[in-house]
């Protein structure tokens, strides 16, 4: 994505939406997704009073965003932190929507394997990362690796 003017960052179950927020700035928008309705009501009161005015809030499915994935007016996705709530038939619908993206497509899952559920979210999310890759690289970190990630930001 580097060398574009502007950025349009579609947030998938985006809970109260404060990962999208600290995207958002002059150039990188972010649409925020997410089933709850309180959620979304949160995400927007908090980007009114933070002055985040290149963050929306929808509701909808994360399980019917293929639309999303397919269209051109987003330049990447990312989970952060969402997925363990699905329950398992919810988390194989998300594998089969993601791998709905298309080719290039920049999609980032940060998400707790270590918490809740690891081996069976690891192996949906490795079939899901199969079918999106195509000869992208791929990786899991462990929960020292993510969290030196996060000092270094």
């Amino acid at each position: 994505l580097s060398g574009k003017l502007s950025v349009n960052i579609l947030e998938v179950a985006c809970g109260s939406g404060w990962p999208g927020r600290i995207l958002a700035d002059l150039t990188t928008r972010v649409t925020g997704v997410d089933f709850s309705e309180e959620q979304i009501s949160r995400a927007e009161k908090r980007a009114a009073s933070t002055g985040s005015e290149n963050c929306r809030y929808l509701v909808g499915d994360v399980n019917k965003l293929a639309d999303f994935y397919r269209s051109t007016e987003y330049d990447g996705a990312f989970v952060h932190c969402g997925l363990h709530h699905l329950a398992g038939d919810e988390l194989e619908k998300f594998a089969k929507e993601i791998g709905e993206v298309r080719p290039g497509y920049p999609l980032i899952l940060v998400e707790p394997l270590y918490f809740v559920r690891p081996s069976f979210v690891r192996k949906v999310l490795s079939k899901a990362a199969s079918l999106v890759m195509r000869g992208f690289k791929r990786a899991f970190l462990s929960r020292a690796e993510l969290d030196s990630a996060i000092v270094r930001a």
